[in-house]
């Protein structure tokens, strides 16, 4: 029984059969296909928690090219829940069958790349350093696999092979377990689905029929959307801190930061890539060790890069490290400034703390706005010049743009000329006398353009000179946000003329000028 419910199985696992002969004649332990699948088996099964929970298919039939797909296999592929092809230049065989496998299972996911990619339903493994263009377009671009075998100092693949070595079985198990872990959260995810699936076709739940294989285009909606800036760069490291560096990835996939690179890149294309992940993410962490990298110096070029992008960095060096024995060229590398000598769970606390600090800081600079506010100013007074001298005094030094609107000009005319986040009519005793100065036509404006707009600009109504404003009269309609602004400020007695006057006090703000310019600036947010 297969773990994921709406499946008959977990896996369906797509090889070429030439990729599961003996590398070692005579030695059927020496079958790399073989000892992935059950490495993964058992890997799933432990996470999931008891043996045989997981259910594999895996065709052992040798089928000589695609006219001999059949149905037994068409049915596997139709109702397995993810699909797991060991990536070769046999298995991109235009002849080879697996091509039918892999175009079924594709057909079911959805017609377009990147509806088949949205289901995050395909591991790649990859046995052989096939150019990316090339198997890439037998899946859907942009996407990524699991890379098990390493390029020696002359570019020759040399494949991770169980038996040959302690550090190269451990390479071997370690991916693995991260293929493991990310197929078993995709099975979980897909029993979410299933559930809420039932739930809302309870008939077709209690048909007494099997269910059928289920699509899913977009993720469960329980399932948070992922949090922006949540990539760091774990830079690649020599063999000797690969440990290590799976406990950093660990801790960090814990906190829920995306990790990347997410596969070894191609040494031709290896500065490019690197940079791309590099400059996606917000942080940059690196493992330093006694011993440079054996060719190519990408140690070096991932930092230099990161550097040249003004990346933060966490660089971490082990305190037990004797460096009387680095060699005099590659011990600058592991002692320049910024190289942190912690133990590796002081060095997990540091990153954590610093990463916190540092999203803080994107999320704040995101916030800010790209330029200053701007508010449409409608005069609606006679001594209008009088009246912008004032509005422009009280906005003077406060971050926000002013544009005055001409008497024949509209509002929504000019949004799509310019950006708009308030507008504010400025009214004297004359908008009172003069029907064509009234505020009604240009309050109508704000309602319609607030009604289609998420935001919903702020409305100012600036009063300026004796008497105090009569609001029922400047606000025949009511916009949303309205603030009415009092530009009479409280007087000051003062004798002049041997005779007590009342005086605004000088540089004074208007009552409700900062919390209109507040709504505008949250607006522009």
């Amino acid at each position: 029984m297969a773990h994921a419910s709406a499946f008959k199985y977990d896996v369906f696992l797509s090889y070429a059969r030439v990729d599961n002969e003996p590398r070692l004649v005579g030695r059927d332990d020496s079958k790399w296909v073989d000892a992935f699948r059950v490495c993964l088996t058992k890997a799933i099964n432990r996470k999931i928690g008891r043996n045989g929970s997981v259910s594999v298919f895996w065709d052992t039939e040798v089928l000589e090219s695609t006219t001999q797909f059949n149905e037994k296999i068409a049915m596997a592929v139709k109702n397995s829940a993810v699909f797991v092809a060991i990536n070769s230049p046999a298995y991109l065989h235009n002849e080879c069958y697996c091509k039918k496998e892999r175009e079924l299972f594709l057909n079911e996911l959805g017609d377009t790349p990147e509806e088949r990619g949205a289901q995050q339903r395909v591991w790649v493994i990859h046995i052989d350093n096939v150019p990316r263009d090339e198997w890439q377009s037998a899946f859907f671009p942009n996407f990524l696999g699991k890379q098990f075998y390493d390029l020696d100092e002359d570019n020759k693949c040399r494949l991770h092979l169980l038996g040959s070595n302690a550090q190269k079985d451990q390479l071997f198990l370690n991916r693995i377990e991260d293929v493991a872990s990310e197929v078993v959260k995709k099975l979980n995810e897909l029993n979410t689905e299933a559930i809420a699936s039932r739930a809302k076709s309870p008939l077709q739940a209690n048909a007494g029929t099997s269910l059928p294989s289920v699509e899913f285009t977009t993720p469960h909606p329980s399932t948070p959307p992922p949090l922006p800036n949540r990539f760091v760069y774990l830079a690649e490291c020599t063999p000797d801190l690969e440990t290590d560096r799976r406990k950093i990835k660990e801790f960090l996939k814990s906190k829920d930061w995306e990790v990347l690179p997410n596969m070894q890149y191609s040494v031709e294309s290896y500065e490019k890539d690197a940079a791309d992940d590099i400059n996606k993410s917000i942080a940059f962490i690196q493992l330093l060790g006694p011993y440079p990298w054996r060719y190519g110096g990408f140690d070096v070029i991932q930092h230099r890069i990161a550097k040249e992008s003004s990346k933060p960095m966490f660089r971490h060096r082990s305190p037990d490290l004797d460096l009387t024995s680095v060699d005099d060229d590659h011990l600058p590398f592991i002692t320049g400034d910024g190289v942190i000598p912690r133990s590796l769970e002081e060095f997990k606390t540091i990153i954590e703390r610093g990463l916190i600090e540092i999203s803080r800081a994107e999320q704040v600079k995101e916030r800010q706005p790209t330029t200053s506010p701007r508010v449409f100013v409608s005069i609606r007074a006679k001594s209008g010049n009088d009246l912008w001298d004032q509005a422009f005094a009280w906005f003077s030094g406060r971050g926000v743009n002013l544009e005055q609107v001409d008497v024949g000009e509209r509002f929504k005319d000019l949004l799509g000329v310019m950006p708009c986040h308030g507008f504010l009519l400025l009214c004297d005793e004359s908008t009172l006398c003069d029907e064509l100065l009234s505020n009604k036509p240009r309050l109508r404006e704000c309602i319609a353009i607030q009604l289609e707009s998420k935001t919903k600009p702020p409305v100012g109504i600036a009063f300026w000179s004796p008497p105090d404003p009569p609001w029922p009269h400047l606000v025949p309609c009511g916009p949303e946000k309205l603030h009415c602004i009092n530009g009479r400020v409280p007087d000051q007695d003062v004798v002049l003329g041997g005779r007590y006057q009342h005086l605004p006090p000088a540089n004074s703000t208007p009552t409700n000028l900062l919390t209109f310019l507040r709504a505008v600036k949250a607006v522009a947010l």
